[in-house]
């Protein structure tokens, strides 16, 4: 994690260790129990983290969808 320029992950405990480190992230909720994690993250680090309260299907979906963006041909 330490080498990484940016992080994809769960609104878990990683999540704790992303903002140590200055981690750049996206986070997503996983499971109810880390909405304590997303709200903590929404209040007190707005600028290390892009938060989805979303399901992890649907981002993959937006993921996708912006790959496919960036990939195209001009």
């Amino acid at each position: 994690m330490e080498s990484s320029d940016f992080a994809i992950g769960a609104c878990g405990v990683t999540a704790w260790e992303r903002c140590y480190l200055g981690l750049p992230s996206i986070c997503i909720i996983t499971a109810p129990n880390q909405n304590f994690i997303y709200d903590n993250l929404l209040k007190n680090f707005k600028t290390n983290f892009f938060l989805l309260k979303r399901s992890i299907y649907q981002f993959i979906k937006l993921f996708i969808i912006f790959f496919s963006y960036l990939t195209r041909k001009k």
